[in-house]
């Protein structure tokens, strides 16, 4: 996959919690007008079975939204509750 510096720590903290073997970021040759490559090597449980199963990408800006919701109305019921 074409590397970056946001892959390569993801990868350097999958590797370290132990959910990868490594990874390797491919340097293209000198001349070469291609992107570096990052290079990742799966790690399999006991029985074979794949460590990670499935990466799923959740949109900041929904979360942002869900937190603020949330902080709003917990804002809301203390100050109900302090006037009251």
């Amino acid at each position: 996959m074409p590397s970056s510096r946001l892959k390569v720590e993801i990868a350097r903290i999958l590797e370290s919690e132990g959910y990868i073997q490594g990874f390797k970021v491919l340097e293209p040759s000198a001349g070469e007008r291609v992107q570096a490559q990052l290079r990742m090597f799966m790690k399999c449980g006991p029985r074979g079975e794949r460590v990670i199963s499935g990466i799923q990408r959740v949109e900041p800006a929904r979360t942002a939204a869900s937190t603020s919701d949330a902080t709003r109305a917990r804002c809301a019921r203390r100050t109900r509750h302090a006037a009251s």
